[in-house]
């Protein structure tokens, strides 16, 4: 196994770890919400599916909404998605870089996922310590 599928398998680990750690994460409690303490106070609280508050977002006074909204629509249940739709992508390139998936044009697409969306899944990681530069698209 090259060094991008093992970089890309332990982020993936590391970003499943940090969802199901999260105290709401459990079947029901997965998903996040924006939510205003008081209308019209400007401030915003993330809340879960059981409507207890998650954290409260102190940014600047115009941008704590948007921050809130970010941050919600991230939540646990999506990047718990996101990791299994990644692994999906990994898991066939493996399968035709092992020759266990083989059909027509696998060599094209092969080269495809070397030269693009392996690098493509790794470029969210570009700021940790382990990214090397070479894996940019």
């Amino acid at each position: 196994m090259d060094d991008l599928v093992q970089f890309l398998k332990d982020r993936f680990a590391e970003d499943e770890q940090l969802a199901v750690d999260t105290e709401s994460a459990t079947d029901e409690g997965l998903h996040w919400y924006e939510h205003q303490r008081e209308p019209g106070d400007g401030r915003w609280t993330l809340i879960d599916d059981f409507d207890e508050d998650i954290a409260e977002v102190n940014c600047s006074a115009a941008g704590d909404k948007a921050v809130a909204r970010h941050i919600a629509r991230h939540d646990p249940a999506r990047v718990l998605r996101e990791v299994e739709a990644k692994r999906g992508l990994l898991s066939r390139y493996e399968a035709m870089a092992t020759d266990v998936l083989v059909m027509t044009g696998v060599e094209a697409i092969r080269s495809e996922y070397r030269r693009a969306i392996l690098p493509g899944l790794a470029l969210p990681y570009a700021a940790h310590s382990d990214y090397q530069e070479t894996w940019k698209p």
